[in-house]
């Protein structure tokens, strides 16, 4: 088995250096490894507001949109470098803290197991997917864009006029699909850019934080409500 598990990461190795060139190598190696960074942080955030409430569920969202827009605004350069990572850590830990009231809820009412399956299976999702992305033809993935932004669109201006609980309930598979699209889109977008000469691999390393929080709230979700029905059932 273990030589069957080297034999398919040579495999692999073989596919990423054929299909993807030195210079986008070596630039996803720094977004993943700022992911990497932003996913602690993250975990961290939540760790702290679980185990001690720092400030209220809103003030942390409220922080992780201050952080974000700062980041947005603050100009690509050499110099601003240290302060847009700052920004971007800080805001990934604000995302953590905004998420500690939707573990608590688990933690108390549901099996905590649930947590574990959903950090798993968000992890499975976001490798395959990404594998998958970086592998497949240039730009095969480009035209999900279109289709994606509509939906997100379509959606929100439902939450409006219909109520958001009514909207997540009907939407919530097709939702955890739409971000899994979003992750092959976003990976050979960034994958584009850098080949174009986009350099800012903390911006893409943003949009590959976002798409995994999102899968993984929509799975924690699904996972609660199906352990909720069971509950009533027995």
């Amino acid at each position: 088995m273990e030589a069957s598990f080297m034999k398919n990461m040579e495999q692999f190795k073989r596919n990423f250096n054929s299909h993807v060139e030195a210079p986008v190598r070596k630039h996803l190696m720094n977004v993943y490894t700022t992911l990497a960074m932003s996913i602690v942080s993250c975990t961290l955030g939540t760790y702290i507001q679980v185990l001690r409430e720092i400030v209220t569920p809103q003030v942390g969202a409220l922080f992780a949109l201050l952080s974000l827009f700062g980041f947005l605004f603050v100009g690509s350069t050499k110099e601003m470098f240290g302060i847009r990572l700052s920004m971007l850590l800080a805001c990934s830990f604000s995302f953590g803290v905004s998420l500690a009231p939707v573990i608590q809820m688990v933690l108390l009412f549901n099996d905590p197991t649930i947590i574990t399956t959903a950090l798993v299976g968000t992890a499975l999702i976001f490798i395959g997917f990404s594998v998958c992305s970086i592998l497949s033809p240039s730009g095969k993935w480009l035209f999900l864009g279109g289709p994606l932004s509509t939906y997100l669109l379509s959606v929100t201006l439902l939450r409006i006029f219909m109520g958001g609980n009514v909207v997540e309930d009907a939407t919530m598979y097709l939702s955890l699909g739409v971000f899994c699209a979003y992750i092959l889109y976003d990976t050979q977008l960034i994958i584009e850019k850098k080949r174009m000469g986009d350099e800012d691999f903390l911006s893409h390393s943003l949009m590959l934080f976002l798409d995994l929080v999102n899968v993984f709230i929509k799975l924690l979700r699904i996972l609660k409500d199906k352990d909720d029905k069971k509950k009533k059932s027995n």
